[in-house]
């Protein structure tokens, strides 16, 4: 008996006991505050079990389902006991071989919902069990226990994780934006993403595009097992202008050999981490003579389109990205920027890459939220370095500059050289320039190519463009504009009403007068107009309905208020034929027993049609006519998104059905929106689609 317990003493034995909020939401939930990261762990586990290929679908997740899929090896039912329910000890941990951890990153799946369903297989059995929030957190997690249903079946090994009660904020941008880059050039593994059919996927840049239009790039190469001094590391900087280098270095400067060499000397067994691999890249755009600047894409779209992805210094390790570096200015180059701009970088105009040893940076630790380095002395020694390689960066940037402008300078020189030899061999040669008074051509004095231009209502168009205006004068010619007319951005907006208006352009002295004639939209029918079926903010431009339903021109003319029930019960009629002329044309679909149905049906694969494939699209332009037409694609989307939603929350075909069968008046704003707002837009959309043989 122990010496400390008394003979009247009763012993008893204590054990620790799990809250089941350690699993659901301390473990999961709470600790990854990414949904992408979330996602993450899943993709390095199916890289973990052998997987070639990962699939995310999140096509059905307005039914609250994303399915995440491998063919990795599965496991066996004994694999699921002992592996898959073992918290905090996974084999994996130590191991450079596996991208997991300490095999937490499964819980992470209550991220993404609360519940879910895993079904593995490793070739000859398949193993089937299903999790859910409520009934882990029912009682303590070390007596949760949940059916493990397994069947011998001969097949491909793979594991399905079917996710349900789905977190309401997760974002499609975010997680885009934030798998992007998640593997490294190095990675095989074949990511798979699937979307709804209602969003708008962003094609982005790739690193090979924007090659050629990087113009201060540099490779640093470190090997720590041999890291004695400073000219271990090898450091090499280029600056291009026009794919000419007109700048190279390759040592450090004085002023961080010493700071280098003190860490050294100081970092002991901090730095045994390998092999390290790092190539940093800077933009340049602040400056107007980045028009010298090679230029295959505009700033705009390396931003949007490639640095939104790729910005910062990004860190990868056994080929995937560690979160909480990149974006997120884990060097503070922001700050450093704001004490001395000149010299230091801007981590959003950078893009870097540090490839860690797979082997040896163990001493680099992930937390277990997974976003970035435990605070450690490797971790510290290392931002430290990092910091001062990318510092030397920066003065290097700063001295290549005045290199590129000196070659700037000469550029401008000899184009304004040949530029003057050219005007005088014009003066000399083109003298039919010339009329009888000695004076230039009128086509040449004159700041506007046309004074009249008429559009239709609705319809958009740029004030400052070579339709209109002389190309010498489309820079610096100032507007100004009359009779209440609307402009945005040099643009005449959608929003303006028919009539007539007038606007002055002014350069210098010199100001000319365009009249602007905006005129009622046509509508194409036989008969006279009417407030019904002849207006709709969904699109520009004419409204064709040459080949509507045959109840449109029965109902135009009427008077709504004497007429109103014909008008109520015809709608139903409308909008069906038009959604059984789209679906019988697509041999993929059926028609369904509701109008509720058909609509949903049509619309689905609408969005499906209209969207753009990239570059290999065969209708692309096609396609590109259709989104202008209708204001752009996100605001054809919002049309098609709304139509649907309002025959399934506003339930207008249980309104359009008990009109038909129990004819009732219906207000006439409503009237006016069901037939300006539903059924013309999609009528033309249908017929543009057959028009320019899409369907």
């Amino acid at each position: 008996m122990n010496d400390s317990v008394k003979a009247d003493e009763e012993q008893k034995k204590a054990k620790f006991k799990v809250d089941s909020r350690l699993i659901t939401q301390i473990l999961g939930s709470e600790i990854i505050e990414s949904h992408s990261i979330a996602f993450a762990e899943q993709i390095k586990n199916s890289k973990d079990a052998n997987a070639a290929e990962v699939k995310i679908d999140f096509s059905n997740m307005k039914n609250d389902e994303i399915i995440i899929e491998d063919n990795g090896c599965g496991m066996s039912e004994k694999e699921v006991e002992k592996d898959w329910f073992l918290l905090g000890n996974s084999e994996k941990e130590g191991k450079a071989e596996f991208s997991g951890g300490k095999g937490i990153g499964r819980l992470s799946l209550f991220k993404i919902g609360k519940k879910f369903e895993v079904r593995t297989s490793n070739g000859e059995f398949t193993t089937t069990f299903s999790i859910s929030e409520d009934e882990l957190t029912k009682g303590e997690a070390d007596s949760f226990e949940t059916d493990l249903y397994t069947k011998r079946e001969i097949g491909p090994s793979g594991t399905k994780i079917t996710i349900n009660g789905l977190d309401s904020e997760i974002s499609l941008e975010e997680i885009e934006i934030e798998l992007n880059n998640l593997l490294s050039d190095k990675n095989k593994l074949n990511l798979k993403i699937e979307y709804p059919s209602s969003f708008n996927e962003t094609t982005f840049l790739t690193e090979k595009e924007i090659a050629d239009i990087v113009p201060f790039s540099a490779t640093i190469d470190i090997d720590f097992d041999k890291f004695e001094e400073t000219t271990d590391i090898k450091y090499s900087f280029s600056a291009k202008l026009e794919k000419k280098e007109v700048y190279k270095n390759e040592n450090f400067l004085r002023k961080f050999e010493d700071p280098i060499q003190e860490l050294i000397n100081r970092k002991g067994n901090n730095l045994d981490i390998g092999k390290l691999h790092f190539e940093l890249k800077n933009f340049f755009f602040e400056n107007k003579k980045a028009k010298y600047f090679p230029r295959s894409v505009n700033n705009k779209s390396i931003k949007n389109y490639f640095l939104r992805v790729h910005q910062g210094i990004n860190i990868y390790r056994n080929q995937f990205k560690i979160y909480g570096h990149g974006s997120e200015d884990w060097l503070k180059l922001a700050e450093n920027r704001v004490s001395k701009p000149g010299e230091n970088i801007d981590n959003k105009l950078t893009y870097g890459i540090i490839t860690l040893d797979d082997d040896k940076s163990g001493q680099l630790k992930e937390k277990s939220n997974r976003e970035g380095f435990i605070r450690n002395g490797t971790n510290k020694l290392f931002r430290e370095l990092m910091l001062i390689i990318v510092k030397q960066f920066g003065k290097d940037r700063q001295e290549s500059v005045k290199r590129i402008k000196s070659e700037i300078t000469q550029l401008e020189n000899k184009a304004e050289e040949e530029h003057k030899e050219q005007s005088k061999a014009k003066n000399n040669d083109n003298t039919n320039s010339i009329n009888d008074s000695g004076n230039m051509t009128e086509n040449e004095k004159k700041i506007l190519k046309v004074t009249e231009h008429c559009i239709e209502q609705g319809d958009s168009i740029l004030l400052k463009k070579s339709q209109f205006v002389n190309k010498e004068f489309i820079d610096d010619v100032k507007l100004e504009y009359f009779g209440g007319l609307i402009i945005e951005n040099d643009m005449v907006s959608s929003k303006n009403k028919p009539g007539s208006y007038e606007v002055n352009y002014v350069y210098g002295e010199n100001s000319e007068k365009l009249c602007l004639t905006i005129r009622k939209r046509d509508v194409i029918r036989g008969r006279k107009e009417d407030d019904f079926f002849e207006n709709t903010k969904q699109f520009n431009g004419e409204i064709d309905l040459s080949n509507i339903n045959d109840l449109v021109d029965q109902l135009n003319g009427l008077n709504y208020d004497e007429k109103c029930l014909l008008y109520n019960i015809s709608f139903r009629a409308i909008i069906e034929s038009e959604v059984k002329k789209y679906i019988v044309r697509r041999p993929n679909l059926k028609l369904g027993k509701s109008l509720k149905e058909n609509v949903e049906t049509t619309v689905e694969d609408l969005l499906q049609v209209l969207h753009i494939n990239k570059k290999s699209d065969p209708y692309r332009i096609q396609k590109q006519e259709i989104h202008e037409k209708f204001l752009g694609w996100s605001a054809l989307k919002n049309f098609l998104s709304s139509l649907e939603l309002k025959f399934g929350e506003k339930n207008y075909d249980q309104l359009l059905h008990s009109l038909t069968h129990n004819p009732t008046r219906v207000d006439k704003d409503l009237a006016l929106e069901v037939a300006n707002e539903m059924i013309v837009p999609l009528h033309v959309l249908i017929r543009m689609l057959i028009e320019k043989n899409i369907i």
